[in-house]
């Protein structure tokens, strides 16, 4: 809120749009009503007010935009289908739905009115909760898990031997709860062993001891379970406070119900900037959580590269003070190398660099490579899961496995191909409504921005229009306009948001409480900025159009939280989602002499279509469509492939929506990945071995 400049000013707009309310009173647009920045932030506000939104909503920008064709075919394939209305209907309805003329000032009630001192107490009523929250996870009196708990002062007073029989019955308690399988109830007992030791005193104080454990297997075979069976037991023995539950990214860590690992490190792009030790701050602004922390869950894993792990392990080690990796934490490594791989880093199963000499090495490299070993070490220990949940069907699993290792029969081919919306029997009255998975987020907001109009035809519900405010760069407004999201770290320059309209978070804001990078929302309600005079003047239009980032925006999470607190006056259920105001690197495409500038923008964008990134770990329930064409440029690995093709739980539940290129699933998987998946195997026989006297010792008392 920083470019706020007038106080005494800021409840003009919203009065303005107030009096639209009473008969025949209707105020002008208030082109100079923006506050006083410098002349670069006021030559954006002059052009936005020149772009025109239709072209945008509907995709007409300049022909040699990167990937137009590509872009316009997704659109074109999506219009025949029905999946989308005609280009002449959207057209004719964002002309009417602009117009000033047939805005019906009591068609919408106006937002509701929020102070400066209402988001103040918001944010840190959210930060008051966040903590707490956290401090609830570590408190030892709570049993969700409706097992038998004993009482941590009661179990001091007891002999060992009925404390280790309670353990045990706690033990198979949860595997009889969760139903785990063999290779889950393997993994669970070898973590639980740590937690044995620990609490009895037989904990090996070697530096030479492995204390981490890896769990694979490809997606819906159960990796979640085996977490939430180690939180049950830790909780049922009294142990909470000792266990960190985190992922690598937002949406990953709340479906597991933990925190992301940058969070818990408190990793930012800022303390990196600053050339902080591996951007970790001191320990006393860390939290208490790491005090008592002995044991840490981390899912996700194939997205975290080596030089990552190297940054956590040397965080770890100063918030623990201890030379050992990870901080001589027990840490249970989770995830699945056949999903997609992290950027900009080197995957952890990739040996780096082995042919350079060491005097050329440069920092990153030798980080790298002090992450490879590390992960080395961490996969000694290895269980691998190989039921398939998810997909119930042996055939569909079947065609997966195929798909995941490159080995795509014609069979296949033409399995697939009867999934193209329109072929054969797959009519489109069933999938008008079919959320759509991308590899391209160019497809993803393109399609996005003409279902906000489809929404706007079929519901009446309006569009917002939410410019981003920058500042320390010169460029042309309209290449900022049409450069993809995805260049901006998902922060747009233009965010088109619709109300009763799905939606996804794209930062971390309050993962505690639900709300995190990825998570998926309804959007309820958009506040304008009360300086935003030309927002406010735009307010009763199906179509608005505003002049600044809006003070909030109203969401409704999918999954709620039981202890949000009430932010919204009427509704309890709606969480405020605040303006983020970053640094961010300059885009090829601004064609702009500054290498980075700052950007202010809500930080979340309509969900009609998502990317394959933003579906990893999920399950999709219900139907929903598949964008399987190669695009013009870029890589598309058979790892984009196949996260795409195993959200599925049944062939029925998924259509595609254009016919893939007849070579599109001819790819190559990459050899390392190969190697290393028969080198997982080999250490998954050989901890099945070692410690299956562990798995038989606690399943049999």
């Amino acid at each position: 809120m920083k470019y706020i400049r007038n106080v005494d000013y800021l409840s003009k707009s919203r009065l303005e749009a107030e009096a639209d309310h009473k008969p025949q009173e209707r105020i002008p647009h208030l082109h100079n009503a923006f506050p006083q920045s410098t002349s670069a932030t006021n030559s954006f506000a002059e052009a936005d007010q020149a772009i025109s939104v239709e072209d945008y909503l509907l995709f007409e920008g300049p022909r040699d935009l990167p990937s137009h064709e590509y872009v316009r075919s997704a659109l074109s394939s999506a219009r025949m289908s029905s999946l989308l209305p005609s280009f002449q209907s959207m057209s004719s309805l964002c002309r009417a739905a602009s117009s000033l003329s047939v805005a019906n000032p009591n068609q919408y009630r106006l937002p509701t009115e929020v102070s400066f001192n209402d988001v103040d107490i918001w944010k840190k009523q959210i930060e008051f909760q966040k903590h707490a929250i956290r401090a609830r996870e570590s408190d030892n009196n709570a049993n969700p898990a409706g097992l038998a708990c004993m009482h941590v002062q009661k179990k001091q007073k007891l002999s060992p031997e009925i404390r280790k029989q309670h353990f045990s019955d706690v033990v198979q308690q949860v595997i009889r709860k969760r139903k785990l399988n063999d290779e889950q109830a393997l993994a669970f007992t070898i973590f639980l062993n740590f937690l044995k030791a620990l609490e009895f005193g037989e904990e090996n104080e070697s530096e030479g001891l492995n204390r981490c454990l890896y769990l694979g297997g490809a997606g819906g075979t159960g990796k979640s379970e085996v977490i939430q069976a180690v939180e049950d037991a830790f909780e049922a023995l009294g142990h909470s406070d000792k266990l960190l539950v985190s992922a690598t990214t937002g949406v990953a860590a709340q479906l597991i119900g933990g925190s992301t690992i940058d969070s818990l490190c408190k990793f930012s792009k800022r303390q990196q900037s600053r050339k902080e030790a591996d951007g970790v701050l001191h320990l006393t602004m860390t939290g208490n959580y790491w005090m008592a922390c002995r044991f840490l869950i981390l899912d996700e894993v194939s997205m975290m590269g080596c030089s990552k792990l190297h940054r956590i392990s040397k965080a770890l080690c100063k918030f623990k003070g201890s030379i050992l990796p990870f901080g001589g934490l027990y840490v249970m490594f989770c995830g699945d190398f056949q999903q997609l791989k992290p950027v900009r880093d080197k995957p952890l199963f990739k040996v780096p660099w082995a042919n350079v000499q060491v005097s050329k090495k440069t920092t990153y490299m030798k980080k790298v490579e002090q992450g490879y070993f590390l992960w080395q070490n961490v996969t000694k220990t290895t269980v691998m899961l190989r039921h398939n949940y998810r997909a119930k069907d042996p055939a569909l699993v079947s065609l997966l496995n195929r798909v995941a290792r490159g080995e795509i029969t014609s069979e296949d081919k033409q399995v697939l191909n009867e999934r193209v919306i329109g072929h054969g029997q797959l009519g489109c009255e069933h999938w008008r409504n079919a959320v759509l998975i991308t590899p391209r987020n160019t497809v993803r907001q393109a399609f996005n921005n003409n279902r906000a109009v489809k929404h706007l035809h079929d519901t009446k519900h309006q569009i917002f229009v939410c410019p981003a405010r920058d500042e320390g760069i010169t460029c042309s407004r309209l290449k900022m306009v049409w450069t993809p999201d995805s260049k901006t770290d998902y922060l747009p320059t233009w965010n088109v948001l619709s109300i009763e309209a799905p939606g996804m978070i794209t930062a971390n804001a309050a993962v505690e409480l639900g709300i995190a990078n990825g998570t998926d929302v309804v959007i309820k309600e958009v506040i304008p900025h009360p300086q935003d005079s030309y927002g406010w003047s735009n307010i009763h239009k199906p179509i608005v159009k505003l002049g600044l980032p809006p003070m909030c925006v109203f969401v409704e999470p999918i999954s709620k939280r039981s202890y949000c607190p009430q932010y919204h006056p009427v509704q309890p259920t709606w969480f405020p989602i605040f303006p983020i105001t970053t640094e961010l690197e300059t885009p090829l495409q601004f064609q702009a002499r500054e290498d980075k500038f700052t950007r202010t923008q809500i930080p979340l964008l309509l969900a009609f279509a998502v990317s394959d990134f933003r579906v990893q770990g999920k399950t999709i329930k219900g139907k929903f469509l598949l964008d399987l064409y190669r695009p013009p440029t870029g890589n598309l690995d058979l790892q984009n492939i196949y996260v795409m093709l195993s959200r599925m739980v049944n062939l029925e539940d998924m259509a595609i929506l254009r016919q893939p290129q007849s070579n599109f699933f001819d790819k190559s998987p990459d050899p390392a990945f190969f190697e290393y998946e028969k080198y997982l195997d080999e250490k998954a026989t050989e901890t099945a071995v070692s410690h299956r006297h562990t798995l038989s010792l606690w399943l049999s008392k």
